[in-house]
């Protein structure tokens, strides 16, 4: 009869532990789909900027830019971006060091070429 009485006990507590342990991943559950929601927005600025380096080679061959190299700039954003404690804010600081980032680096491909055509043409 005690051992009966024993195991209820630790079946009781067993459940209340997992209770316990569920509602906190619940919670963590939601926290972690409303961040995922508002990183969606840093997403949308990537993709975006990406798309807008892929049209610059309906202007010129020469604006050819890879997935890879792409992926790896970005990276390199979320790495070097400012931090912040704040989440908008977080947003805001990696959404504006990314895009200076692509700029720089689509004006970097862009005088690089430029001035490959230049040697060309000087040498001619």
């Amino acid at each position: 009869m005690q051992l009966n009485i024993k195991k209820k006990n630790y079946y009781k507590q067993s459940k209340k532990d997992i209770d316990e342990t569920l509602k906190l991943n619940e919670d963590l559950e939601i926290k972690i789909d409303l961040t995922r929601e508002n990183y969606r927005l840093v997403a949308q600025r990537a993709a975006t900027l990406f798309f807008v380096l892929q049209d610059l080679t309906s202007i010129d061959s020469m604006y050819q830019f890879s997935l890879d190299a792409y992926i790896q700039l970005f990276l390199l954003s979320i790495e070097k971006s400012p931090r912040s404690l704040k989440l908008n804010e977080r947003i805001d600081k990696l959404n504006d060091y990314h895009t200076y980032s692509v700029y720089k680096y689509g004006c970097r491909v862009s005088k690089r070429e430029s001035s490959d055509y230049f040697d060309l043409f000087k040498f001619s």
